[in-house]
């Protein structure tokens, strides 16, 4: 009031003041929008923070599974190891094997030879054993012949006697 007395002056400075008055207004409605937005920025980075102490969480899991996996493949490739090796002796005990066999085989196709000679041969044997024995028998029919033959000899040997 006092500016409207105080004439032109006073018009110019309630202009300044009403200017003045309006930026004040706008410097609080910016000042709140501008804590609003810090409260805002706040809760956004407390999400991030909590977020970001999940994902490290998530790591740490992720990384002990890592590690168990690692130490499941290290086993795992341990035992193929020792499965090529157990296949591999397993591989040279069936090459023994088939050479065993295959000397075995020789052995028998040898040992069917030699039956076979022994079987020629025993069937000689039985021939020649049959010829002796129709031999012998011829011989022991010619005996008795021969011994009929001496008593008639004898016989008539001791007609002459007397």
């Amino acid at each position: 009031m006092e500016a409207a007395r105080a004439g032109e002056q006073g018009r110019g400075f309630a202009v300044v003041a009403e200017e003045v008055r309006k930026l004040a207004e706008q410097s609080a409605g910016s000042a709140s929008k501008i804590s609003d937005l810090i409260s805002m920025i706040r809760e956004q980075m407390q999400k991030a923070v909590a977020s970001m102490a999940q994902v490290k969480n998530e790591v740490s899991e992720g990384m002990v599974v890592a590690t168990q996996a690692e130490t499941s493949f290290a086993h795992i490739q341990r035992s193929v190891g020792d499965v090529v090796v157990q296949i591999q002796a397993v591989s040279g005990s069936a090459q023994r094997v088939a050479g065993s066999m295959e000397d075995i085989v020789q052995s028998v196709a040898t040992i069917r030879e030699v039956a076979r000679e022994i079987a020629a041969g025993t069937q000689n044997v039985s021939a020649a054993t049959e010829e002796q024995l129709a031999s012998m028998e011829e011989i022991a029919s010619s005996a008795l012949a021969l011994s009929k033959m001496s008593e008639e000899l004898q016989k008539i040997v001791s007609n002459f006697r007397y």
